[in-house]
């Protein structure tokens, strides 16, 4: 099988050129010396610690501006007809309690303009009972005049898929080869789609590390460029059905020395390291018509070790989307794992990675998203969050929808 190019000598170059605009090649190069040296995980204070937010690329790269990304007139005047308590709705994605039509989550649907629900185990006892939740959500939606809500669920294979007897059936980490994976990964996007799913937080994106890291029981590979087949192959076959997508965990969590559901996650790699590993699933999947990424919680030398990736303006921003000119929807990964939680409250964490540039936040738990929305429209009303900043996150949320046919 022919290896296709994914653009990595450019991807390359592109953070090169911008520290070397900067006049800082040098600087680069002993953040990398120093970043082999693991840092004490004291460092990942988050926004409320001691440790600066300052990242290495923001104080030699001026931060830009966010512009809003050019949007159809449909889709333009349809976020403009949004008050400000629906725009923000639509930044949130979250978890619920329940698993008939009785869950609270369908009236904050009604009531908020949720931008999504993410259907978990606890949430599915069968085929049938999704089908209908599903169907549901979208009647409420359409009953109150909301915005189409993404319905997500967690589905990458093996003990690794929250809904259970349904494809894929093996864990990315338990397939053979990239044929058997987009096989595997058609399947699941057909039964998904005709169950009223509309799109996944995956596929699972990491490299994984020799002889092992701690993602090594769901990693494709080892071998970046096997992963990144893995990871096209995967989008591909949901896009194909109009489903969204959210490879993770962007930039990469294979070298991860801890995974971030058990705490802060140390990835000692520079700059140059990360381009040439972990960030070449990420841009197959770009290039495969992925709307979607799903943002890591791991430190990283971009930012000293001190902000989780999901709240990192270096990594969301200026590698993400000036880099790697990434123009969809950015989502955060749960912000209830102990990366965050052990550091943060989760209102602070929500309202840290939407200013940042995430455009929509996951909350697992119920009991943290009223505090988390309060916290964002606060934000919002008093600018701590940018209009501009908004504005470009509710437009990447249209867009999406509009392109995989859920607006328009």
């Amino acid at each position: 099988m022919r290896r296709p190019n994914y653009g990595r000598r450019r991807l390359i170059a592109a953070i090169v050129v911008l520290v070397a605009a900067a006049g800082v090649v040098a600087g680069v190069k002993s953040l990398a010396r120093d970043s082999r040296v693991k840092p004490p995980k004291t460092a990942a204070t988050g926004p409320t610690g001691s440790a600066s937010k300052t990242s290495f690329l923001q104080r030699v790269v001026p931060a830009a501006k966010e512009i809003a990304p050019d949007a159809p007139r449909s889709v333009s005047n349809l976020a403009s007809r949004l008050p400000l308590e629906r725009r923000v709705a639509q930044l949130f994605l979250v978890g619920f309690t329940g698993t008939g039509t009785n869950a609270t989550v369908f009236s904050e649907l009604a009531q908020r303009d949720l931008g999504g629900i993410v259907f978990l185990a606890d949430n599915y006892t069968g085929p049938r009972q999704l089908a209908a939740l599903t169907a549901f959500a979208k009647r409420v939606a359409r009953r109150h005049r909301r915005v189409p809500p993404w319905l997500f669920t967690i589905q990458d294979g093996g003990e690794f898929s929250e809904l259970a007897g349904l494809p894929p059936a093996d864990a990315p980490s338990a397939v053979s080869d990239v044929q058997r994976a987009a096989a595997e990964a058609s399947q699941a996007a057909r039964s998904l789609h005709q169950l009223g799913i509309n799109g996944v937080l995956g596929p699972e994106a990491d490299v994984d590390t020799d002889p092992g890291g701690p993602y090594t029981r769901i990693a494709f590979s080892n071998d970046p460029d096997q992963v990144a087949q893995f990871a096209a192959a995967s989008v591909r076959a949901y896009t194909r059905r109009h489903m969204f997508t959210a490879p993770k965990h962007f930039p990469g969590l294979g070298a991860a020395d801890n995974p971030t559901s058990d705490g802060p996650a140390t990835v000692g790699l520079p700059l140059d390291a990360l381009a040439t590993r972990d960030l070449v699933p990420f841009k197959a999947a770009l290039d495969a018509g992925s709307q979607g990424v799903l943002i890591g919680h791991g430190l990283y030398t971009s930012d000293n070790f001190a902000t989780p990736a999901s709240q990192s303006t270096a990594l969301m921003q200026d590698l993400l989307r000036t880099n790697m000119r990434f123009d969809g929807v950015a989502v955060t990964d749960d912000l209830e794992a102990s990366a965050i939680t052990d550091t943060q409250t989760v209102p602070n964490a929500a309202v840290a990675s939407i200013e940042a540039g995430a455009d929509m936040v996951y909350i697992s738990d119920p009991a943290d998203q009223e505090a988390a929305y309060q916290a964002v429209l606060n934000a919002a009303k008093s600018g701590q969050i940018p209009g501009s900043r908004l504005d470009a996150a509710v437009l990447h949320i249209l867009l999406a929808k509009e392109k995989l046919r859920l607006v328009g």
